[in-house]
């Protein structure tokens, strides 16, 4: 069986992005959801960093993205991505089965056993599956127009491999940053971004344009 979110067809089985839209009063990052609707708009790349069952992937296809990249370590959730794209019709996402971090290398991906939403390379917990971690400024992808990253307390390493790509292209950037945004800011200011809040626990960075 499958379920609409902002256009998205998702098949409802485990998937927790549907259980969050239907527990939380404004449904699931309204806002965060609006904004990166709008920027896929724009026709440019997009990069989906921790893309789960892939609603926010999808969402930047069917509104104009030239292409998504979907990075999805836990390879449940990647394959659940997979049968999404199919379900949605939509052929311009690139699925990466690995984890962004600041290095090159293997760690294990860490959390409950199932299409977990909170698999992550930083927490405790069993582990899930070991995994590849790349840096984005390693991966060609290319001229970036917005990343959104959603990794479970490990998106300091994801920026922190993303040097490059930020101060080159100045993407916009979608962050969820559990523990507040200052750690964030410590990273993103000095490239000449400035934040704000999202929903609660997501921000959004961008560069102001002169």
């Amino acid at each position: 069986m499958a379920a609409v979110l902002s256009g998205v067809k998702l098949i409802e089985q485990g998937d927790n992005v549907l259980v969050a839209n239907r527990k939380r009063k404004r449904g699931f990052e309204p806002a965060t959801t609006d904004l990166w609707r709008m920027l896929a708009t724009r026709g440019k790349v997009m990069v989906d960093v921790g893309a789960y069952t892939g609603f926010y992937s999808i969402l930047a296809a069917l509104n104009g993205a030239k292409r998504t990249y979907a990075y999805e370590p836990n390879p449940l959730a990647a394959s659940r991505i997979a049968s999404n794209v199919g379900l949605n019709r939509v052929s311009n996402i690139d699925i990466r089965i690995k984890a962004l971090s600041d290095s090159n290398g293997i760690s294990e991906l860490r959390g409950k056993p199932s299409l977990t939403s909170g698999g992550s390379i930083v927490s405790d917990g069993p582990v899930i599956a070991h995994v590849p971690t790349v840096r984005l400024d390693d991966e060609g992808v290319g001229r970036i127009y917005a990343i959104k990253i959603d990794v479970e307390r490990a998106e300091t390493q994801v920026l922190s491999g993303s040097i490059e790509t930020l101060r080159e292209y100045k993407p916009n950037v979608l962050v969820e940053a559990l523990s507040g945004c200052a750690e964030l800011d410590e990273i993103l200011c000095p490239l000449g971004y400035k934040g704000r809040t999202l929903d609660r626990g997501m921000y959004y960075y961008r560069v102001p344009r002169s």
